[in-house]
């Protein structure tokens, strides 16, 4: 910021000197265009966190300082000497032709008997003009006339310029000079400009030399110096921003880097020696990074590693945050943390989570290509609900104190598929603990993926507390379970082809507004088919879903309901060929008990 108004400061004196030289203009512009872009340009790529990049741009942003600087001087400098007359024009009202007038015969230096400037009658000549005469007494230049020129000889120039000298007839060895020129008070300066006379003057070369009067000399010095005081006042504030930005820049590359790791860790780091984790397949790629199958330990035991950039080092120090949480290591519906480690030097640490592998990857890798049974969808139903519900419940006990837990990036992606079809919840990245039903203070509400957010969340009306964050929770997990069961085998048919969440409705890729029409203002959800309702046990999943995903809020069931549901039936067994009202009564009404409460 400090940068664009330094530049901002200069443009003024770069555009005054344009605009009383125009032959220079374009070439300013283009300096000062190229200045200003390239500071925009610097601006972008500091965002970046590549110390490299961060410390060249520095440099960059230095160097251009000190040449707009320079430019500026260059261009200030001489700025009153080539338009003091264009800004004394200015500086006055004149109505009429004028030129600037002096009478060495009846001036005595007042201002009454030197009137200046003097306003030119208009005698009908179809020209007017201004006309300056002077005489050299040894080096120095006398004038002698200045005013008005009313005669019929056209003036040719807009600047005075004197051809060639004259005799005066009183003193002859004395060369007398005369100028005219076209313009308003253009006879303010005045020059010898005919090189043929260049060696009559042999102790100095005045030839193409503009002589100012005494008044003009005078001021452009002021000017002079007042530009050369201000341009050092310029370069003086300019270093003190540049060392105090320096210095900023320092002291936070210094804090970010001078340690490998974050200074807020929940966790202590693995206790087992880096060598011993050997990094083989790449399972999976997200914003955050990647996903490693790894072997560990001599026995070569396999695990998960995820790879945090650096640029991701929050979300690797945040899933340590939730792992911490009293119970989450050891439920078995959570995946399974074993250690976290830092490895690289400087800027260019990698953070890896080290998890449980299961072989059968996310829930969405795998029915993307597999259909599941109704006995598989209840299992895996069951488990990624308990999982849920474990995190959202709050315990408050004399020894140890569990905080609610709300994962805001529920989706089939994040939910682990083990050996014996349950599932675990993964990806704590964007996960929030709501400590005695409150939010942290900095949390953001939109956040997750498109298609799985919930309607309110894509309105913008979420509030945060502790149950509107468990809701939105819930709303993605209705979309899951509805995923599970448009892949699931009823009575042996094959289930359609997978699609995603909402596929139908708005395709592959759809925006953000496109969502939020789609869910928010349509209330449309993915379709339920009439052949998912065969028979009694799929009616009640196909209506848990629908209670889950309720567009209101507070009319969702908890995913603790949804999961004594799904459990009832998992416990009575899917005997599709029985009719099961009469085992699944008590189940339900127990479980419907257990909802109210």
């Amino acid at each position: 910021m400090h940068f664009k108004l330094l530049y901002l400061s200069l443009f003024g004196f770069i555009r005054l000197k344009s605009y009383c030289n125009a032959d220079c203009w374009i070439w300013d512009s283009f300096v000062l265009s190229s200045i200003i872009f390239s500071n925009e340009y610097i601006s972008k790529i500091q965002k970046r966190d590549d110390c490299v990049i961060k410390c060249a741009a520095f440099h960059m942003n230095v160097m251009l300082l000190i040449d707009a600087l320079f430019f500026s001087i260059r261009s200030f400098v001489p700025l009153f000497g080539q338009c003091s007359a264009f800004m004394d024009m200015r500086s006055e009202n004149y109505d009429d032709f004028s030129c600037a007038y002096f009478n060495s015969d009846v001036c005595n230096g007042t201002a009454e008997n030197c009137p200046t400037p003097e306003t030119c009658e208009n005698s009908g000549n179809s020209s007017q003009g201004c006309y300056a005469v002077w005489k050299y007494v040894g080096e120095q230049a006398q004038v002698m006339f200045k005013g008005c020129w009313t005669n019929e000889m056209d003036c040719e120039f807009d600047r005075c310029i004197a051809e060639e000298p004259s005799v005066d007839s009183a003193v002859r060895s004395v060369e007398v000079y005369f100028c005219c020129c076209n313009k308003p008070m253009c006879n303010r300066e005045f020059q010898v400009g005919s090189k043929s006379f260049s060696e009559t003057f042999s102790k100095i070369d005045r030839t193409n030399t503009t002589i100012l009067t005494v008044d003009d000399s005078l001021r452009n010095v002021i000017f002079s110096l007042i530009s050369v005081l201000l341009a050092a006042v310029l370069i003086l504030v300019g270093f003190y921003f540049v060392r105090r930005y320096r210095l900023r820049f320092l002291l936070k590359s210094l804090e970010s880097h001078s340690t490998a790791l974050p200074k807020r860790l929940p966790l202590s780091l693995s206790n087992l020696p880096q060598r011993q984790i050997r990094l083989k397949d790449k399972i999976s790629r997200g914003h955050y990074g990647c996903v490693y199958k790894a072997t560990m330990g001599a026995q070569q035991v396999v695990v998960a590693v995820k790879v945090f950039s650096a640029n991701n080092s929050d979300s690797w120090v945040q899933e340590q945050e939730i792992y911490a949480v009293p119970g989450l290591k050891s439920h078995p519906n959570i995946l399974r943390f074993l250690g976290a480690e830092a490895h690289g030097t400087g800027p260019n640490y990698d953070y890896w989570l080290i998890t449980e592998y299961h072989q059968r990857g996310s829930l969405h890798d795998h029915i993307k290509v597999h259909s599941i049974s109704f006995q598989q969808l209840l299992s895996i139903g069951v488990s990624i609900l308990r999982g849920l519900s474990f995190l959202h419940e709050e315990v408050v006990s004399t020894d140890k104190y569990k905080p609610t837990i709300v994962h805001r990036d529920f989706k089939s992606r994040n939910v682990l598929l083990k050996d014996d079809f349950t599932a675990c919840v993964a990806d704590f990245g964007l996960a929030l603990k709501c400590e005695h039903g409150r939010t942290p203070n900095d949390t953001h509400g939109q956040v997750g993926t498109r298609r799985y957010m919930a309607p309110e969340v894509l309105e913008g009306a979420t509030e945060f507390s502790a149950f509107a964050f468990r809701q939105i929770d819930v709303y993605a997990a209705a979309l899951v379970l509805w995923e599970l069961m448009s892949r699931c085998s009823l009575h042996g048919e094959e289930p359609d082809e997978y699609k995603l969440p909402f596929e139908v409705e708005v395709g592959l890729r759809p925006t953000l507004q496109v969502i939020q029409d789609t869910v928010a203002t349509k209330k449309r959800r993915p379709i339920i088919k009439d052949s998912w309702r065969v028979d009694s046990h799929s009616k009640v999943v196909c209506a848990t879903i629908e209670e889950m995903w309720d567009g209101e809020p507070e009319a969702r069931i908890s995913v603790g309901c949804a999961a004594e549901r799904l459990n009832a039936l998992w416990h009575v067994g899917a005997d599709f060929d029985s009719d099961p009202k009469d085992e699944l009564a008590p189940l339900m009404i127990a479980e419907q008990q257990h909802c109210d409460a």
